[in-house]
Parts: C-alpha cells; sequence; structure tokens
C-alpha cells in the first residue's frame, strides 16, 4: 500500500482500485430499526441482548456490577488470535455506538446471507470482546458520570469506581491486541472552522506529556487514517480529530502506556437526524473495516504519521440552530440568534425532553446551524435572555411568526 499527497491531504492509492469487503448500503439489512434511543438505560438492551444469548455464534455472561448493583455485560465473538475489546457507553448519556453494537451484533449472527466469508474470517482470525454500557447507573440518569459520581474516563490511576475496576480486571485478564473506545460528543464540534458538523471524530491519544510517537500509538494513528478514509468515503466532510492534549487520567492513554494500540471513536451530530442515525451507521462500518484491516494488516504498511495529521482537528462552529437577521425593534439593530438543544430526563414519564435554550446574539456569520430560519422583527417588550430557554416571537415580513414558548418551537 502507498500513500500520496496532494496540497498535504493523503489519499492511500489502493482505496481506488480496490473494492470493500462490506458493502455500505448492506447495512440497513442489520439495523435494527426498534433499537432506537436518545435515553438509553438498561432495561432497553436487555431484551437485544437475550436475542443475542440465545445464539451459539456468542457467550455472554456478567463481569461484575456498577454501585447500584445493576449487571456489566460482556460479549465474546470469535476464537481468533486478535483480541479485540470494544466498549460502548461509559458515559451514560452516549448511546449512538451501543445501538451501532447491537447492529453489529445481530449482523454477526446472521447466517443466511452473503457475508458468510466475512463472518469466518473474523470469527476465526479475531476474538472480539464487545462491552455494551458500561456505565448503566449513569444511562439511568441519562448522566455522562456513574453513581457516585465520578467520570469513568478519568478513573484509570485511582480506580475509585466499582466499574473501572471491573473493568481492570476483564481487560487484565482478557490481554488485548486494540482497543475501541466509543463515546458521543457535543453538537458543537465542527470539521475544523468550517460549516459541517463532525459526525464523526477521531483521536489517538498521547502516550506522555510529550505527546511522543511510540510504536503503539503509531499503529492506533494508521488506524484511525485509514478509518477515516472511509467515513470520508461515505459522508463527505463529516471526520474530524480531537487534539492530543495528555490527560494521564483518562483511558487512551491508559492502553497506550500498556502497549496496546486504542482508538477513540465520538459520534456526532448530522442535520436533521436527532437520534444521531448517520453516526451509528458509521460507527457500524467503522468497526468492520477495522476488523477487516486488524485480519489483514495492510493498513501497518508504512505511511507514516501524514494521513492521521491531515484529518481537519475539530472546531466548534455548529450551533442547533440560528435565526438569521432579526431586528430588535428596542433599538433598530439586525443580530442572529444562537440555539443550542438542551436534553433533560423527566423521571415520571421516563422521557427525554428537549429544549432550545438561547445561547449566543450577535455576529454568528462564522458560526453554521443545523437548523437556520430566517429573521425578522422581535418587539421591544421582548426580554431577550442568554442561557435561558428561548421565550420570544419573530415577525416576519411574510405574516408569519416565528414562535419559541418556555424553549419549545410552537
Amino acid at each position: 500500500m502507498q500513500w500520496i499527497s496532494l496540497n498535504n491531504v493523503y489519499f492511500r492509492i489502493s482505496s481506488f482500485f480496490m473494492a470493500p469487503k462490506f458493502k455500505s448500503p448492506d447495512y440497513q439489512l442489520y439495523r435494527q430499526s426498534s433499537f432506537q434511543h436518545r435515553w438509553l438505560r438498561l432495561e432497553h438492551l436487555i431484551p437485544e441482548l437475550d436475542k443475542i444469548k440465545s445464539s451459539a455464534f456468542f457467550k455472554m455472561e456478567s463481569f461484575g456490577q456498577s454501585e447500584e448493583k445493576r449487571p456489566l455485560h460482556k460479549i465474546e465473538f470469535g476464537i481468533g488470535p486478535k483480541k479485540i475489546m470494544i466498549w460502548t457507553q461509559m458515559h451514560g448519556n452516549e448511546p449512538t455506538a451501543t445501538m451501532a453494537v447491537v447492529d453489529l451484533l445481530h449482523f454477526l449472527m446472521n447466517d443466511g446471507d452473503t457475508y458468510q466469508f466475512l463472518r469466518k474470517s473474523i470469527y476465526e482470525n479475531c476474538t472480539l470482546l464487545f462491552i455494551p454500557l458500561l456505565n448503566p447507573d449513569g444511562a439511568e440518569r441519562f448522566s455522562r458520570r456513574n453513581a457516585t459520581g465520578i467520570d469513568m474516563n478519568r478513573d484509570i490511576l485511582q480506580l475509585q469506581s466499582l466499574e473501572m475496576n471491573n473493568f481492570i480486571d476483564l481487560f487484565k485478564d482478557f490481554k488485548p491486541h486494540w482497543a475501541f473506545n466509543l463515546h458521543d460528543q457535543r453538537n458543537f464540534f465542527s470539521v475544523g472552522n468550517s460549516k459541517c458538523p463532525a459526525t464523526i471524530s477521531f483521536l489517538s491519544a498521547s502516550p506522555d506529556e510529550q505527546r511522543s510517537i511510540s510504536p503503539t500509538r503509531l499503529k492506533s494513528m494508521q488506524m484511525v487514517a485509514t478509518l477515516a478514509e472511509l467515513v470520508e468515503s461515505e459522508s463527505i466532510c463529516h471526520s474530524g480529530r480531537y487534539s492530543d492534549e495528555y490527560y494521564p487520567r483518562a483511558l487512551g492513554e491508559f492502553f497506550h502506556s500498556q502497549e496496546v494500540p486504542c482508538v477513540l471513536v465520538e459520534s456526532g451530530a448530522f442535520p436533521n437526524d436527532p437520534f444521531r442515525d448517520e453516526a451509528r451507521r458509521l460507527n457500524f462500518l467503522i468497526l468492520i473495516h477495522a476488523f477487516e484491516n486488524i485480519i489483514d494488516e495492510e493498513f501497518l504498511e508504512e505511511m507514516g504519521t501524514g494521513p492521521y495529521f491531515s484529518i481537519p482537528e475539530n472546531g466548534k462552529t455548529i450551533l442547533d440552530g440560528i435565526i438569521r437577521g432579526c431586528v430588535l425593534e428596542k433599538n433598530g439593530s439586525k443580530v442572529d440568534l444562537g440555539l443550542m438543544v438542551q436534553e433533560k430526563p423527566n423521571f415520571e414519564t421516563m422521557e427525554l425532553e428537549s429544549t432550545y435554550i438561547l445561547s449566543d446574539l450577535g455576529d454568528l456569520s462564522f458560526q453554521y446551524g443545523l437548523t437556520e430560519w430566517e429573521g425578522g422583527r422581535i418587539s421591544e417588550n421582548t426580554e431577550l435572555e442568554l442561557e435561558k430557554p428561548a421565550d420570544f416571537e419573530i415577525k416576519r415580513k411574510t405574516g408569519e411568526s416565528l414562535v419559541f414558548k418556555n424553549g419549545v418551537l410552537a
């Protein structure tokens, strides 16, 4: 395999000539359409796990409990020498990859399609260890943190959470050769400073404060480069990269210190996609592509760090909504209004409630909205309060009004 650079953008020559082993349109054959949640709790996952448990292809069992004694599940597939560890929802309010992993497990248990050769190859060459929903207590609260308020992705040194103690015991027992740390990110992340939301972001974590390129980190970078190429072929201008500051308490840094290449994948926004279905689809394809790469190791041929660092670093140019060109009758000035969606669990209805928050006001010409509206006039009696639920009426020239009441678009 060779890589070429055109204006500092790297391309893999073989990608122009080699057809992918898994055809991306076929993802829809395995997507579990009934399994769609923004607030994904253990009660939603258990019926899917029961289906998987009944399949002879998998070995599923508990490997411990959460702080509130909810079971932590592990699922193994394959008998091969290349051990791959994959976990989701270590932050309880980040469900996208959990849905993608359920789709992938249904793909792996299917035996009546044209992909038997691929499953056989994965089964015989790899041992996959899936940990869906590592933080069930946080998921119950729609919270990043666990029941005791600990961010598990900052707990690798002190191991103050029961979940991370169980996770590390499993890591030591399994001894993986690769790790995939799957998260969700906030909607405001963009591909560089462009108008494109970062639907998928990657990171190969630094092993030390000097941000060294160790042999282990280089392997992770090479994997990220080929996965980012896949994402760009599927969803142009929707792949970003996190900056590589060193966080000694984080899992990616720990795995690289243990000489296990770790790929961080963050699922983000896409226009008109409240359930992050596009990021879910891309997670599925990313994992299949990663397995194919790990089996043939073609991506490990020399390409340096250039392809990794050519992935645009994440910017923060995206808002959930922008209302352009609003005239304030109070002083006659024309401004843009920026909105972000705030999601909160309602523990009475057990539903997630979404509210538009007025996050910014003024010149937003360098910001971009997932949804954008044409503005109009705002009454001089209207008080615009930042960081509060949107509560105003915008009268347009057409005679129509854009009305927000307590954060809800009427």
